[in-house]
């Protein structure tokens, strides 16, 4: 049976294999919990002052330029295990939440702040 991961199905892992993986991994998690805690870091602030009065298309397309340069590349370093191979409260979808919710926030004002800064 497929499990559902933050990016689409997941195959269900026997428990040995869980067992292994997670000891092969742990030092890989360990250093992507760092790249995750500190993308929080920097972007949590700046969601919350955007929350609190919608931003200006330059200062839109200011964060969502540095949300998308900081995110980018923590995909390619995430080794994708399944749910259940992940420590629980697993950081890395915390952080995913942030970026998507600061990717839905900024992306039409940050478009539209490009859109007139080419036509003029």
């Amino acid at each position: 049976m497929a499990a559902r991961g933050l990016l689409g199905p997941r195959i269900r892992t026997p428990p040995a294999a869980r067992a292994a993986v997670r000891t092969d991994q742990s030092g890989v998690l360990d250093e992507l919990e760092r790249h995750y805690e500190s993308f929080i870091r920097a972007h949590e602030p700046a969601l919350r002052a955007f929350e609190a009065g919608p931003p200006g298309e330059q200062e839109a397309f200011a964060g969502y330029v540095r949300a998308l340069t900081d995110w980018r590349r923590l995909p390619y370093l995430d080794p994708g295990l399944p749910a259940e191979l992940l420590p629980e409260g697993w950081i890395g979808i915390r952080a995913a939440e942030l970026f998507f919710v600061l990717q839905a926030l900024l992306e039409e004002p940050a478009r539209a702040y490009v859109k007139s800064a080419i036509s003029g």
